[in-house]
């Protein structure tokens, strides 16, 4: 049998196995291009050489790059495999630049970091993309293999180099041997996409963990393939618009179940830190002055700082969902099951006040959003629970106290929600260059931070991320000025922590290997918990103040604080659960599961906060 490229493919051939055969094989050049484009992931496994967690990956890209490879074999038009190609190249170059610059595949959590980033924050991705190592690798490679496909596709070398030799036995074979391989490795990515199928069967995403936990130790390598990564997408999606729309439709129909115990003024202030590492906070012992207002604060027995809080998540889409719902993640009662808590304020008369500095504006909300927006500006909420809404974004955490002064609100019981920028990164665009000082240089972290591979850049880095922290620091002894002769109650956590370098060469929330996973989830996933009170509220109310002080040790998630909030603001209602309320006396200590890996945060970190 003579073997022929697909440029001189005999027509007349026929429909027999010889001439599937044929067809499949001449489009070897097409098969491992787009094989390597859809499935960078395998890729990534066989260079680590993590071959045990690879192997699926391998299966479901071969089948997909047959499927794809047969389709074309049957079309016999050259533009199909053009348009196979052309689909895949632009997934493809994100992924490799997400892998490279973040440590992040395509995944629903991909998806909402991009919801949840602003035309600043836009702006700065796309300096970080231009010139950035990721980019250049992802787009290089991405053309390299163009290169190599359209040359090997070429009619003269394709026809006359390579295909110029005797017909001997081996040539012969050649085609059955690698269609064989093909359809081995496709049968192997049928039950692997069988497995995969499973994540169907989850309605909620109760059910999308529990498929993950099931599959932790494989699901970051055998579902990294493009397909099922954007299958798998558009399934979470999917389940967030259900999920939302019953949220919805809770807290449409929330009874009025809820009351306040006390009707004299009082203030109860909630505001939510953004990428702030606990051990960069001079309150938590950091080698630098980072937290001046709140350590002035502490030595006057006004503040309590918890040591033991930590986060589940590391987004902050699904941890403001778990932070601002009466959820109860020990009993499976998910977010979309719970009421918005400051909802349950207003019913229990609060005037509700939102300072919200992560806003998209003019972004047009829909069910399939799954970012910030959509839950924080939710229609259903805007006039059933808000009192004041700011009506613009700052450039810099103090605009929303700046705002908040020139309201000056009256009396009454008032809840306020504040939602920070924080240390997000770009940490150097968090605070201003002028009108105030940034206290720190890389002199002055290079004194206590001396690894050999921290080089300049690094220490510079470190030094404005401290500068952030210093930055919001003064944010926060605002606000304690602000309230500081009324009657109220603050109340301070970050979302999820971060990393600047701190034990390793990287800086943000990337993955990390297994022997340093206790360390990773050390600094992304510990975060800063602190409850500052006002003097008046002191002398009012000392059993809370005793009862705070008494429980700083106390491990926590931040799951569990709208529990204190809702004891705090002495607001009664069925959805108050003592035993997950940190400062009461039934507390009990949670398990304390990371999502969406399931991993036991306390068997990867010891007490002393540092990875096994």
């Amino acid at each position: 049998m003579q073997f022929t490229p697909p440029i001189c493919l005999n027509k007349n051939l026929g429909t027999g196995l010889s001439a599937i055969v044929s067809k499949m094989a001449g489009l070897w050049p097409f098969f491992f291009c787009f094989f390597v484009l859809i499935d960078p992931g395998a890729i990534r496994g066989i260079l680590t050489r993590n071959f045990e967690y690879t192997m699926p990956s391998i299966g479901l890209g071969v089948l997909s790059a047959t499927l794809a490879t047969a389709l074309c074999a049957a079309v016999g038009r050259r533009w199909l495999q053009y348009l196979f190609l052309a689909l895949a190249t632009p997934c493809y170059v994100a992924y490799v630049f997400l892998w490279l610059e973040f440590g992040l595949i395509i995944s629903p959590e991909t998806i909402m970091l991009l919801l949840e980033t602003d035309g600043g924050e836009t702006s700065e991705f796309i300096s970080t993309f231009i010139g950035s190592r990721g980019a250049i690798v992802a787009l290089g490679s991405a053309a390299w293999l163009w290169i190599a496909y359209l040359f090997l596709e070429y009619r003269k070398v394709y026809g006359y180099v390579f295909f110029r030799f005797k017909a001997t036995r081996c040539r012969l074979l050649a085609p059955y041997i690698f269609v064989s391989l093909c359809a081995a490795f496709s049968v192997y990515g049928i039950v692997e996409a069988c497995r995969f199928g499973e994540l169907y069967a989850a309605k909620d995403f109760n059910g999308m963990e529990s498929f993950i936990g099931k599959n932790s130790r494989r699901f970051g390598h055998a579902y990294s393939d493009l397909p099922t990564s954007v299958l798998y997408s558009i399934h979470y999606v999917y389940v967030s618009r259900n999920e939302l729309s019953e949220w919805e439709r809770l807290n449409d129909t929330l009874g009025e179940d809820v009351a306040c115990a006390k009707t004299d003024s009082l203030d109860v202030v909630f505001v939510i830190g953004e990428s702030y590492i606990r051990d960069h906070a001079g309150i938590y012992g950091y080698e630098l002055p980072t937290t001046p207002a709140m350590q002035r604060e502490m030595d006057n027995g006004r503040l309590v700082a918890y040591t033991d809080m930590m986060s589940r998540a590391t987004m902050t889409t699904q941890v403001l969902r778990s932070l601002l719902t009466a959820n109860d993640n020990r009993s499976g009662r998910g977010w979309n099951r719970s009421p918005y808590v400051p909802l349950l304020f207003r019913n229990a008369g609060f005037n509700v006040w939102l300072f919200e500095n992560q806003q998209q504006f003019g972004g047009k909300t829909s069910p399939f959003n799954t970012g910030v927006n959509v839950f924080l500006f939710n229609p259903v909420l805007l006039d059933k629970c808000y009192t004041y809404r700011n009506g613009r974004e700052y450039r810099y955490d103090l605009g929303l106290v700046n705002e908040l002064d020139s309201l000056s609100p009256g009396s009454g019981n008032n809840f306020y929600l504040f939602h920070l920028m924080g240390q997000h990164i770009k940490a150097s665009a968090r605070y201003p260059r002028e009108g105030w000082d940034a206290p720190f240089d890389m002199e002055d972290v290079g004194k206590f931070r001396h690894e050999e591979w921290l080089d300049e850049d690094m220490l510079r880095e470190i030094a404005e991320y401290d500068n952030a922290t210093a930055y919001n620091d003064l944010v926060m002894g605002r606000l304690f000025d602000f309230f500081r002769d009324r009657k109220a109650v603050i109340v301070y956590v970050s979302d999820h922590g971060e990393e600047v370098y701190d034990f390793r060469a990287m800086m943000g929330r990337k993955n990390a290997p297994h022997e340093q996973e206790g360390q990773r989830a050390y600094y992304q996933n510990s975060v800063p918990f602190v409850v500052w009170w006002s003097e008046r509220y002191g002398v009012e109310n000392p059993e809370v103040v005793d009862a705070l002080r008494s429980s700083a040790d106390r491990r926590g998630v931040n799951d569990d604080i709208y529990n204190l909030l809702l004891s705090l603001g002495s607001v009664q209602t069925s959805w108050y659960d003592a035993t997950r309320d940190i400062h009461s006396s039934q507390y009990t200590a949670p398990e304390r599961i990371m999502l969406p890996s399931r991993l036991d945060y306390d068997e990867l970190v010891r007490p002393d906060g540092i990875g096994k």
